[in-house]
């Protein structure tokens, strides 16, 4: 659980570089969705994880 916490640091240190917080908000589902597949790599293993990000 500390390696998510420390990536989660990480991440929001990059938070500065965006000038909105939506486009922060998308990278951030991007990079936790590629990160967590499960599937082999491809369009819909990411959208499938991104799905249940949002479902949380």
């Amino acid at each position: 659980m500390r390696l998510y916490q420390r990536i989660e640091q990480i991440l929001l240190e990059l938070r500065p570089v965006f000038n909105r917080e939506a486009t922060f908000e998308w990278l951030l589902l991007l990079f936790w969705g590629v990160l967590w597949k499960t599937q082999a790599p491809g369009v819909t293993s990411y959208l499938n994880v991104l799905q249940r990000l949002l479902l949380e």
